[in-house]
């Protein structure tokens, strides 16, 4: 059983071997996973190179063109090989055993097709995480609520519905700072529209995933 982590570097190589150091505590044997790194760095940061991992890791480092997240995870799941597959933020830190739980989540759930753990801030404060599709009302009030925001550092209106944290839930779409899917789910579901803005690519998946 592998799993394939995919992640994207622009400019931030320290926390990507930050992230690379705390997946290889997830696991005892490296043939049980894989990490597919998309570097799409200035040519002035590209301090990120192979040798800047453990030897004898499975981590394979692609140098592409800087056009974005979406033309990255684009280019990186087709070639994931995983029966389950991750992608992530480098700047996300995973607590002990969190792969295992969500693994043994998908195996537990047969028709879950992507799965999202809870996220917290580093000071231990609870990150909101929204568990619905964005519509034109929605978004509407995250851009009133931005302008707002500026004006009077308050967020005056309620745009979307939250989770609660009182127990796991359905949702129609998870948070792309750590996703779960399954493999071959995820490769169905791909490409991501390339016309899509970063912010909503992870909703794209998962809407292809509940298709």
């Amino acid at each position: 059983m592998k799993c394939s982590f995919l992640l994207v570097n622009f400019n931030m190589a320290g926390l990507v071997g930050q992230v690379v150091d705390n997946i290889l505590l997830q696991f005892q044997d490296s043939s049980q996973y894989e990490i597919l790194i998309a570097d799409n760095s200035c040519e002035e940061f590209k301090s990120l190179t192979v040798s800047s991992f453990p030897l004898g890791i499975p981590v394979t480092l692609f140098r592409i063109k800087n056009s974005g997240l979406v033309d990255a995870l684009n280019f990186l799941i087709p070639l994931a090989t995983g029966e389950f597959v991750m992608i992530m933020h480098p700047d996300v830190e995973l607590s002990p055993g969190c792969v295992t739980e969500l693994i043994a989540f998908l195996e537990r759930h047969p028709k879950a097709g992507v799965v999202g753990p809870d996220l917290y801030y580093p000071d231990g404060s609870p990150n909101r995480i929204r568990l619905r599709f964005p519509t034109v009302a929605t978004e509407t009030k995250r851009v009133v609520n931005k302008l707002l925001y500026i004006a009077t550092r308050k967020t005056l209106l309620g745009d979307e519905a939250f989770w609660n944290r009182q127990s796991d839930i359905s949702v129609q779409t998870v948070m792309s700072v750590r996703m779960m899917f399954r493999g071959d789910v995820l490769r169905q579901a791909c490409p991501i529209d390339p016309c899509l803005f970063t912010y909503y690519a992870n909703d794209f998946l998962c809407w292809k995933v509940q298709q």
